[in-house]
């Protein structure tokens, strides 16, 4: 996934995709938060079913909960992808030619609350595999 996911970065692209540049970038990130998010809970799962084999600790009504709640956090640690990243427009210099590049969008490059933002990620990464 990774290949095709810097191929769609450095893709030369029309100018007026930067919905779907916004979109694709909001989905896989959002996807690979709720993956991890899934797999976190799977796994305190399984430790409380092993130090605690007698107490019943997820039902079904929880787990379908659950699954929500890591759906609904997914989607809001992403959101400010939908914000700051989108297609940055050039112009080539060889035959004047308008182009663009999925990335973050050139007013918020230099904000540290994006970094911060979009970091966010990869903290959710450490702190559920502690």
């Amino acid at each position: 996934a990774v290949p095709l996911e810097i191929n769609n970065f450095l893709q030369w692209s029309k100018p007026t995709n930067d919905w779907s540049c916004k979109f694709s970038v909001y989905f896989v990130q959002t996807s690979l938060v709720c993956s991890i998010l899934t797999l976190a809970a799977v796994a305190m799962d399984r430790y409380f079913a092993i130090c605690r084999p007698f107490r019943k600790t997820m039902t079904v009504q929880k787990a379908r909960l659950l699954s929500a709640g890591v759906v609904v956090l997914s989607c809001i640690l992403n959101s400010p992808i939908l914000f700051v990243f989108g297609v940055n427009n050039y112009v080539s210099g060889r035959n004047g030619e308008n182009f663009g590049i999925c990335m973050v969008l050139r007013e918020y490059a230099n904000e540290a609350f994006v970094s911060v933002v979009l970091s966010a990620n990869f903290v959710v990464f450490v702190v559920c595999s502690v």
